[in-house]
């Protein structure tokens, strides 16, 4: 019976006012007007922090006139607002006879109640916590987009391809993202832009590299098939393990000996994985990557 209806309980550490702020920052995701914030806030001031323990009544029995008084607003406003807050879930509205509402509190714990129980926005505070959370989170990243995006256009148009550019144009006609305000637009254009690039940067990559590997073939096939190594179909690396790590960066040459078991030195087998793991911490996309390993050969990755 919605008179005595009870809920769980606000999680711990958030008070009655912590779930209204809460609900001021998630309250375009659902939808909730000035009037029905202004409504909640009402509600929530004629509440007592011990309503809110778990197993309690949370409730109010104003009538609409008197609500509308208390707000200097509209009966016909409030009496919509109480109605859209009952259809979006967050109260349960009851009457007793004749429409009245009234409830009794006794030793500061409500018996019963017929008005407004908020005990659907109480079992909702945690969905309320993470739509606010997800908000906030979408604000700041809006906001980060709105100036890398101009890193992206910029790239785009210093790469001289023209069709890139007419590319970017589609993407972003007006080229200016700071006219866009919606989070998920913003990821959208990023996110082409960010494709774009990559396939751009591949196709350079891809020519450069096939060059390169035109430009071995004649060495490679005059070469020596007499030893042992060559026979077995498996290249002869240019260097030794022990003298790429020489070569090797100092911070590159830390990984590659953290691959390493205890106590043994690098080898071809090890250098590879820490290099491919080093690629990806320096933003070099996974395929991308994984197309030169094909091109260069695998005892060749770790050198791009």
């Amino acid at each position: 019976m919605t008179h005595v209806l009870t809920h769980r309980g606000l999680p711990d550490g958030m008070t009655r006012w912590d779930l209204y702020g809460l609900l001021v920052k998630a309250a375009k995701h659902f939808g909730l007007t000035d009037t029905m914030l202004k409504y909640l806030r009402f509600a929530i001031s004629r509440t007592q922090d011990q309503d809110y323990a778990a197993g309690r009544i949370c409730a109010l029995w104003p009538s609409v006139s008197e609500t509308a008084s208390q707000l200097e607003a509209d009966p016909r406003q409030i009496a919509r607002a109480e109605a859209r807050l009952a259809e979006l879930g967050f109260i349960v509205k009851s009457s007793a006879a004749r429409c009245r509402r009234y409830g009794v509190r006794s030793e500061n714990v409500i018996r019963y109640a017929f008005g407004i129980n908020l005990a659907p926005l109480v079992d909702r505070a945690r969905e309320i916590e993470a739509a606010a959370r997800k908000v906030c989170f979408e604000k700041e990243e809006a906001k980060r987009l709105r100036l890398h995006i101009p890193k992206l256009l910029e790239r785009v148009r210093t790469s001289g391809d023209a069709s890139a550019e007419e590319a970017a144009e589609v993407i972003l006609p007006s080229r200016r993202p700071s006219r866009i305000w919606r989070y998920a637009r913003l990821k959208e254009i990023a996110d082409g832009l960010e494709a774009l690039i990559e396939t751009f940067a591949d196709a350079c990559v891809a020519v450069e590299m096939s060059d390169r590997c035109d430009a071995d073939v004649a060495p490679r096939e005059g070469r020596k098939t007499n030893s042992k190594r060559s026979s077995s179909g498996q290249p002869e690396p240019r260097l030794s393990p022990a003298q790429f790590c020489i070569l090797a960066s100092p911070g590159f040459e830390d990984a590659v000996r953290q691959y390493a078991p205890p106590g043994v030195p690098p080898d071809w087998r090890t250098i590879p994985a820490a290099a491919k793991d080093w690629a990806q911490v320096r933003g070099i996309p996974a395929g991308l990557w994984q197309r030169q390993v094909d091109c260069l050969g695998m005892m060749s990755r770790e050198v791009v």
